[in-house]
């Protein structure tokens, strides 16, 4: 068996606004993300979430991000799966 932590990961994230304007009409910023998942990786480099454990121990629908747009991970429970 394993153990995985359910997280929530703060991460910032990129955005982009369409269309002609003037720079002052301009208003898209970095956007504050909240992901929520088991933690399979927490690296130097990367942070990498499963929404889903299956009862074989597979994960299904995994995100990995670069640590660098990390702002915060907390750790919501501990399981164990096979």
């Amino acid at each position: 068996m394993r153990s995985l932590s359910m997280v929530c990961v703060v991460w910032l994230d990129s955005c982009t606004e369409a269309g002609w304007m003037h720079d002052a009409e301009a208003t898209m910023r970095v956007a504050e993300i909240k992901s929520v998942g088991w933690l399979l990786e927490d690296t130097e480099t990367q942070v990498t979430l499963a929404q889903s454990v299956d009862w074989e121990g597979k994960t299904s629908e995994r995100l990995t991000m670069p640590k660098s747009v990390v702002v915060s991970i907390t750790v919501l429970r501990d399981a164990r799966f096979p």
